[in-house]
């Protein structure tokens, strides 16, 4: 069984990865530097600015690519890499909330459940939900002490 952070990991991050560099190295970035960054080897760097790597195609590749476009952005203007990491972690829930990449999973995995996705990615609950299930909890022990 495949998780969404395994396809996120194995299928997303390598052409996102490649897409970063490739912007990046446009920018006159060096190999090494661009490396540094992305928390890879230069080795890489250098396979991904050649082509040597699977590439996601049609809608989520379109996305993918408007995500590298925004982290070099961010690389460029000096972010820290805790930044980058959190801005790369709201992405991945975003695109999973808003179905952009569901289909892709699913078939990553084998699957044509789309609920699957929905119940993994459903809105965190807000406050007023929490706090009533907290009291509800709450209320439940006190029940049982008696």
């Amino acid at each position: 069984m495949k998780t969404p952070c395994e396809f996120w990991a194995e299928e997303v991050m390598p052409t996102l990865r490649a897409s970063i560099a490739r912007i990046l190295y446009s920018k006159g970035l060096t190999q090494a530097k661009i490396a540094e960054y992305l928390g890879i080897t230069q080795a890489m760097v250098s396979k991904y600015l050649t082509g040597k790597y699977k590439k996601l195609g049609g809608r989520l590749g379109e996305e993918i690519e408007k995500v590298a476009e925004e982290v070099a952005g961010l690389i460029l203007y000096g972010a820290k890499k805790e930044d980058l990491v959190r801005f790369l972690n709201r992405k991945f829930f975003e695109m999973f909330r808003s179905g952009i990449l569901c289909k892709d999973y699913l078939d990553y995995i084998g699957s044509n459940d789309e609920s699957l996705c929905m119940e993994i990615f459903a809105e965190e609950p807000s406050r007023t939900q929490i706090l009533e299930e907290l009291s509800l909890a709450l209320n439940g022990l006190l029940r049982d002490e008696k």
